[in-house]
């Protein structure tokens, strides 16, 4: 008899816990306790913009000086005669929701276009974007600013300096080996 008394104590039990929990969600504690709404919250980071696709990453904060000096990177590009193709990858985090970063280029030739980054969602990132480009010839040099907006500052980061494309002329490829050997050919 008394384990038949035991048993029916935990059905009990249960429902006393569950009537409990169910007590309190409706009582409104559930809603003290939950998450703000991913629009209200704030960023997770500072704003920065940031290029991916060569090693050392470039990285700019919003609060860097507009003016500091450029991460310089050589590009030998995919040489077809004397024209080059460079790859960017850029993005940013940080960012004013629904804001688009940009990247203006200037070249030493005169030549200047803006790149468009991905729209900063919910959670301020602008997912990173791959970029091809023809580019000029050995000796050119483009400079990139960046142009974003702070998600939590607001503040507007314009002509921002944050790397350079150096285009340097292909080093020479070695010959190949003589297939001839000391004491017989292949």
């Amino acid at each position: 008899m008394k384990l038949l008394q035991g048993r029916t104590r935990r059905p009990l039990l249960l429902a006393k816990v569950v009537g409990a929990t169910a007590a309190m969600l409706l009582s409104g504690v559930a809603v003290a306790t939950t998450a703000t709404p991913a629009s209200a919250a704030s960023c997770q980071t500072k704003a920065h913009v940031y290029k991916t696709d060569q090693s050392p990453w470039s990285i700019r904060y919003e609060d860097d000086a507009a003016d500091r000096p450029a991460d310089d990177y050589q590009n030998f590009g995919n040489s077809n005669g004397q024209t080059f193709t460079v790859f960017f990858r850029l993005g940013g985090n940080g960012l004013l929701r629904d804001s688009i970063p940009s990247w203006d280029v200037r070249s030493n030739t005169g030549t200047q276009f803006t790149l468009f980054g991905n729209k900063a969602g919910s959670n301020c990132v602008a997912n990173e974007r791959n970029f091809s480009r023809g580019a000029g010839v050995p000796g050119e040099i483009w400079t990139v600013t960046a142009n974003y907006n702070g998600g939590n500052s607001g503040a507007l980061i314009r002509n921002q300096t944050h790397f350079r494309i150096i285009f340097v002329e292909a080093p020479p490829v070695d010959p190949p080996d003589d297939p001839c050997y000391p004491y017989y050919c292949l």
